[in-house]
């Protein structure tokens, strides 16, 4: 009748050891609508104020910071478009009085009554609690949440101010120097700022302050790192690189013609792009006949040589000369002609299939997924 189109998903919830079941439902919930999401979609919620001064509390149980005890935002990049709260401010009293006014019908999910779950616990049994001993208390709590909201705006602006001083800094590649610069607190704010800008799961407290006690102690010839729910943070090269965690892609083989983009799982897109010799990684356009010539795409399983400067060298040596880091040598393409490596992608081609300046060629580019 209005036109509305309705599309429903069902999902699976199994909580991994020492996960609830309640989180696990809320990721399943969440990637499915957004997985639902076009670009410049608003997906509307409607949360209103007892449910941010649960979500709240829930956190402060739970020894939240200052921006999980901010509760929920009225608005955040949800997926490829934008989730919003408009009901953030308004009591689930108000909102009961409109639906009874108007005559409206709604569901009720029987598990809202099931106190064995947190939030349902706090809400049937300790916020009413709470009322009778000192009204107004939910408004105060999501109120709460409302300064803790601005104090978490502030230190963010702080950690992009942070970032923004240093050259080549970005939220996936942090300086050393520019960490160490700061202290404690400084620190553990700007690595959060830069987790949450890229989408990534903040670390427990206990883990993330063992590692920036491990951060004050580094050198250079010994490997510090944190790892957790699939992501991690690496120091190599002077540089805290926070990464995704990928899977290994060493056995991997792929036939390619060059004629068109290949796209290489884990690691992103590879293409061919008409340019002239002379930069030291362009194939030779008249000695690689494509598309009769087919390329095989591999990477490193160890022992590779490549013929450079009149002499084979060993591909390990190379990639510690262009200071390529350990976790990324392994995702980096290698191409190969009738069995002979003719080009490390994004770094060089040997003398057998170089262009020479001027000459036409082929440039291997490569894309990386995220």
């Amino acid at each position: 009748m209005l036109g509305v189109a309705f599309v429903s998903h069902s999902v699976r919830v199994k909580p991994e050891p020492g996960q609830s079941l309640e989180s696990c439902a809320r990721e399943a919930r969440y990637g499915a609508l957004a997985g639902t999401m076009q670009p410049g979609d608003l997906l509307c919620f409607a949360h209103h104020r007892d449910d941010q001064s649960e979500t709240a509390l829930m956190r402060l149980l739970r020894g939240s910071g200052v921006r999980g005890l901010a509760g929920m935002p009225a608005r955040r990049v949800f997926g490829v478009g934008q989730l919003c709260r408009p009901l953030l401010r308004l009591p689930r009293s108000d909102l009961a009085g409109y639906a009874h006014h108007h005559g409206l019908a709604w569901l009720e999910d029987p598990s809202n009554r099931n106190i064995r779950f947190e939030r349902n616990f706090l809400r049937h049994e300790i916020l009413p609690r709470l009322s009778e001993r000192r009204g107004g208390v939910a408004a105060a709590i999501a109120r709460s949440a409302e300064h803790l909201a601005e104090a978490e705006l502030l230190l963010e602006r702080m950690a992009a101010s942070a970032l923004a001083s240093a050259p080549g800094a970005t939220v996936e590649q942090i300086p050393l120097a520019l960490l160490l610069s700061l202290d404690r607190p400084e620190q553990s704010n700007l690595l959060r700022y830069c987790l949450v800008k890229l989408g990534a799961p903040l670390p427990g407290s206990a883990r993330l302050k063992s590692f920036l006690t491990a951060l004050a102690d580094h050198r250079h010839d010994r490997a510090t790192s944190m790892e957790w729910s699939g992501w991690s943070i690496r120091l190599y090269g002077g540089t805290a690189y926070l990464l995704p965690d990928r899977t290994e892609c060493s056995a991997a083989e792929y036939a390619w013609n060059g004629a068109a983009e290949r796209h290489l799982p884990g690691v992103g897109r590879i293409s061919l792009v008409q340019q002239t010799g002379g930069g030291g990684g362009v194939l030779d356009a008249r000695r690689l006949q494509l598309p009769s010539d087919h390329l095989q795409i591999r990477y490193r399983r160890g022992g590779e040589r490549i013929l450079l400067g009149g002499m084979h060298r060993p591909l390990k040596k190379l990639m510690q000369e262009w200071r390529i880091p350990p976790w990324v040598r392994s995702r980096t393409p290698l191409l190969y002609l009738d069995q002979k490596l003719v080009a490390v992608v994004g770094h060089c081609v040997s003398d057998e299939l170089r262009a020479d300046a001027g000459q036409p060629g082929w440039w291997p580019r490569l894309v990386r997924e995220g």
